[in-house]
C-alpha cells in the first residue's frame, strides 16, 4: 500500500540518496506499521470490552512510573519529530517514531497487559493519548493509517474534533511531563530486564518458570535507585521473586577471554600463541573488565607492546554454580537456576494457565467471558500445583468453577503435554451464559 511505500522511503534513507526497492524491503519495513496498527487494535479491544470513558478526568495520583515514563518519552518524541522536520530531516524523524511505537508496544502495553484488563483508567488514558498523538505525528509520513486513527480515536468520540487528522494540530512539546530523573530511571530498568532476559536464556528454564532470585550488578552504585523505582516491573517481567545487588568489589563472576582472529590475526600474526597465552593467564578477568568497559588493553609479548582493543576479543561469561549469567552495557544480571518444589508447582501452574488461554482464544471467547473449566488425566505433581493455586488459575482464566473428570462433550478441549514425552492433560472449557 501507499502508507507502506512511504513508510521505506522515508527509513531507508535521506530522499537526496539513491536507495534500493524491492517487495521484501518495503515489507521489512513496514512492519512498524504493524506494530502500530496491532497496538491500535490492543487498544479498540480491550476498551470496548470495558466501556471505558475516554474523556473522563484522571486523578494524576493514579498514575505509575511507567505511565510518567512513556509521557515523557512521548514529549522526547514529540520535540524530536518537529525539530528534524523543521530541517527536513525525513529520516532521522521517521526513525524517532519507530523507535517510540517499538517502546510503546513492547515496553508499556506488555507490562501493563493486567492493568488493561482490570480495567485500569491511568493505563487506557496513557496508551489512548499516545496513539492520538502517533495519529498526528504519522499524518506526514503515512497519511491514510493516520487519518484512519484520528476518525477511530478522536472524530467519532468527539464531535468538536477537527474530522481530519491533516485539520488537527501539530503536537506541542510540554516541558512539564519530560522528568529527566525518570526518563533516565527508566532506560535503566529496561536495561536490566533485557541483561535479565538473556540470563534467564541461558538458564534454559521456562519463560513461566518462576526463579528465587536475579543479582544485579550495576556500573553505577546510583543506577540503583533507578532499579528500586522500577522494582515490581523487573521482579513481573522476568518471573523472579527478589532482587539482591552486587558490590561493586564483589568478584562474582568468572570470563574465559580469546583472541578474535579475523581482526587480531592481520596485525600480530606471529605473536598470536603468545597473545592466546596471556589471554587465557591469571589477568584474564582483568582483560575482560577492561574490554567489556570499552577500553583498549596492552600486553607485553616477547618485547612487544600490543594494544588490543575491545573487537578483538572474544569474551564469554562463565557463570557460578547454580546460577546463569549475562552481561551487557555495565549491567551485570544473574538469576538462580535452583528450582525448589514449590517454584515448580508455581511454574506448573502458571504453564497451565497459558493452556487455558490459548484455549480460550482458539474457542473464540471474549476476553471478559465468564468459563466453567475442567481438567482430566492430571498426574501427581499437576494435581498438588492446581490445589496450591487453584484460586490463582480460576481468577487468571476467569473460572466460575474448576472440576477435575471427565469433559462434557458441548464444551471446547485439547490435550496439553506439559512435559515432553510426558502424560497428557485434557482441558475443557466452556462459557457460562
Amino acid at each position: 500500500g501507499a502508507d507502506a511505500i512511504r513508510w521505506y522511503l522515508y527509513t531507508s534513507a535521506p530522499p537526496e540518496l539513491s536507495r534500493r526497492f524491492s517487495i521484501d524491503l518495503v515489507a521489512e519495513a513496514s512492519k512498524h506499521l504493524s506494530t502500530l496498527w496491532n497496538t491500535w487494535q490492543f487498544f479498540l479491544m480491550n476498551a470496548n470490552v470495558s466501556e471505558v470513558d475516554l474523556q473522563a478526568e484522571v486523578d494524576p495520583k493514579l498514575y505509575t512510573n511507567l505511565d510518567r515514563w512513556i509521557m515523557a518519552k512521548l514529549q522526547v518524541v514529540i520535540k524530536e519529530v518537529t525539530d528534524y522536520l523543521d530541517i527536513y530531516e525525513l529520516t532521522k524523524a521517521s526513525k524517532t517514531l519507530e523507535s517510540f511505537v517499538d517502546t510503546l508496544s513492547n515496553w508499556y502495553v506488555r507490562l501493563n497487559r493486567r492493568r488493561f484488563w482490570e480495567n485500569d483508567g491511568a493505563a487506557y488514558k496513557v496508551l489512548y493519548d499516545c496513539l492520538v498523538n502517533l495519529a498526528k505525528l504519522h499524518a506526514p509520513f503515512t497519511p491514510f493509517i493516520a487519518e484512519a486513527m484520528w476518525r477511530n480515536l478522536v472524530a467519532s468520540i468527539d464531535p468538536q474534533a477537527p474530522k481530519s487528522v491533516h485539520l488537527s494540530d501539530w503536537p506541542t512539546f510540554d516541558s512539564t511531563l519530560c522528568d529527566e530523573q525518570l526518563l533516565h530511571d527508566g532506560n535503566i530498568a529496561l536495561q536490566v530486564i533485557s541483561v535479565g532476559r538473556s540470563a534467564r536464556v541461558a538458564s534454559k528454564q521456562k519463560v513461566r518458570q518462576p526463579l528465587s532470585e536475579l543479582i544485579i550488578g550495576l556500573a553505577l552504585e546510583s543506577d540503583r535507585q533507578s532499579v528500586e523505582r522500577f522494582r515490581q516491573y523487573i521482579l513481573d517481567e522476568l518471573n523472579v521473586k527478589k532482587i539482591n545487588y552486587l558490590d561493586s568489589q564483589q568478584n562474582f563472576l568468572d570470563y574465559i577471554v580469546k583472541p578474535n582472529l579475523p581482526t587480531l590475526g592481520p596485525k600480530y600474526g606471529k605473536l598470536l600463541g603468545g597473545i592466546r597465552q596471556e589471554l587465557s593467564g591469571p589477568n584474564a578477568k582483568e582483560i575482560a573488565l577492561k574490554a567489556l568497559d570499552g577500553q583498549d588493553v596492552t600486553l607485553n609479548i616477547k618485547d612487544t607492546e600490543v594494544v588490543i582493543t575491545p573487537s578483538d576479543l572474544l569474551i564469554e561469561v562463565k557463570s557460578p554454580e547454580g546460577y546463569a549469567a549475562s552481561v551487557e552495557g555495565g549491567i551485570v544480571a544473574a538469576v538462580s537456576t535452583v528450582i525448589t518444589e514449590e517454584l515448580r508447582f508455581e511454574g506448573l501452574a502458571r504453564d497451565l494457565v497459558r493452556n487455558i488461554q490459548e484455549l480460550r482464544k482458539t474457542s473464540d471467547f471474549q476476553i471478559n467471558d465468564r468459563i466453567d473449566l475442567w481438567l482430566d488425566g492430571l498426574w501427581d505433581d499437576l494435581a498438588k500445583a492446581i490445589e496450591i493455586h487453584r484460586q490463582t488459575i480460576m481468577s487468571d482464566t476467569l473460572s466460575l468453577s474448576l472440576e477435575i473428570g471427565s469433559i462434557p462433550e458441548d464444551a471446547f478441549s485439547i490435550e496439553v503435554e506439559f512435559v515432553k514425552k510426558g502424560p497428557k492433560v485434557k482441558i475443557g472449557v466452556r462459557r457460562r451464559n
